[in-house]
């Protein structure tokens, strides 16, 4: 729903409970101006509300019962109050232009990042010492993985259309694809380390087996979608990929043996009706879980396989133009997402509620990351800068 109809609702309500004062002020601040009899019926807010009430509870009475609630308990117990909120490194000469992408060395005090100035930049957070700069791209690098098991193996994918592995250690340009028609956008190793997924603008994945012993990759699939893939993330196990499209209701879990698709609607009352793409997804650290960025200010919590809401989580600044990026504390009791206002949110997964919101960032934050090594979180920006967090 859009903004504007959303203050329209809300000056409704006011405006029937005799709350005028309240009208005037909305009105003035939102500068959306409401003509009663050209907002659609009367109560329309509370209609909308009591009907999602009703839907809640049917869902919860088909779905929520005591076997099935083992799955959510790692949000219903309340963590410990610590988050990462305190802003401990700044590293602003990275690169030249806006800094869109970043991932952890798995084992090494580096991270990589990408740019829109068409480099791969390795750096060592420790010693303040760049590693290694990459520059055989010829586009803006928007998306990085690091291999979990060959820990100095690193993908990149940019604009031009192509992905690349490249060895961080030994400071080379292993292998260069170019079997997209447009962005590679996201570029993912499965849990094992043995195959990699490519998504494109151009409405495809691409499945690549790797071979550890040449260092190289083959294509093994190439999967079609209706539209943009705009994000992919692996089960914990490895054995299934989540693929979410633009302007589709649906996950796409795709077998990673037989490729065979299971579509999962997203939608809580079981329609087809597209009132949000999913732009980012993130499995929680123990696995039953994904969690879903929207276009429309809103996550989602869902168990991995199914439709059921688990959580919904309303505040940031998202919309149809936004690209935001999440990452879980490990202990599943917060995550983090970018949001178009240059902050990061922090959410409490038992409560629901926003507990925090870092700031810092003097441009649109483009990317989050979580470091098993050191235990603190990175985000880049438009404004060139990486930041570090820590609890």
């Amino acid at each position: 729903m859009e903004d504007t109809k959303i203050v329209s609702l809300i000056l409704q309500y006011l405006n029937e409970q005799g709350f005028q004062g309240s009208v005037n002020l909305l009105q003035k601040e939102s500068n959306v101006d409401f003509i009663d009899n050209e907002d659609g019926p009367s109560g329309e807010l509370v209609r909308i509300l009591n009907e999602y009430q009703e839907i809640r509870i049917a869902a919860e009475a088909n779905t929520f019962d005591q076997d099935d609630k083992q799955f959510d308990q790692d949000f219903m117990v309340q963590g410990e109050g610590s988050w990462h909120n305190s802003l401990t490194q700044n590293f602003d000469s990275l690169h030249r232009a806006n800094i869109l992408t970043l991932r952890f060395h798995p084992e090494k005090d580096l991270i990589a990042t990408g740019s829109s100035d068409k480099s791969v930049k390795v750096f060592n957070y420790s010693t303040n010492q760049p590693h290694h700069q990459f520059t055989h791209h010829t586009g803006a690098v928007i998306a990085l993985d690091f291999n979990p098991l060959h820990t100095d193996l690193l993908l990149a994918g940019s604009m031009d259309h192509s992905h690349s592995i490249l060895d961080v250690d030994k400071k080379e340009v292993l292998q260069v694809f170019r079997d997209h028609t447009k962005y590679v956008n996201r570029i993912k190793w499965n849990p094992a380390g043995t195959h990699f997924v490519t998504s494109s603008h151009d409405g495809t994945i691409g499945i690549y087996e790797f071979d550890s012993v040449q260092k190289q990759a083959t294509l093994s699939k190439n999967i079609v979608f209706s539209g943009i893939v705009e994000a992919i993330e692996f089960t914990k196990d490895g054995n299934t990929l989540i693929v979410a499209v633009r302007e589709d209701n649906y996950l796409n879990y795709v077998d990673f043996k037989t490729y065979e698709i299971q579509r999962v609607n997203m939608n809580l009352n079981g329609d087809d009706h597209v009132s949000f793409t999913a732009m980012d997804l993130a499995c929680n650290p123990s696995g039953t879980h994904v969690l879903v960025a929207t276009d429309k200010n809103r996550m989602i919590l869902y168990r991995v396989g199914t439709s059921v809401q688990v959580k919904n989580f309303y505040g940031s600044m998202n919309d149809r133009f936004s690209n935001p990026r999440l990452c879980w504390h490990p202990s599943s009791k917060y995550f983090y997402v970018t949001s178009q206002d240059g902050l990061v949110y922090v959410w409490d997964t038992v409560t629901q509620r926003i507990v925090d919101k870092l700031s810092g960032h003097r441009g649109l934050p483009k990317d989050i990351a979580f470091s098993n090594k050191s235990g603190e979180i990175a985000s880049c920006s438009f404004d060139k800068t990486v930041k570090f967090w820590k609890s």
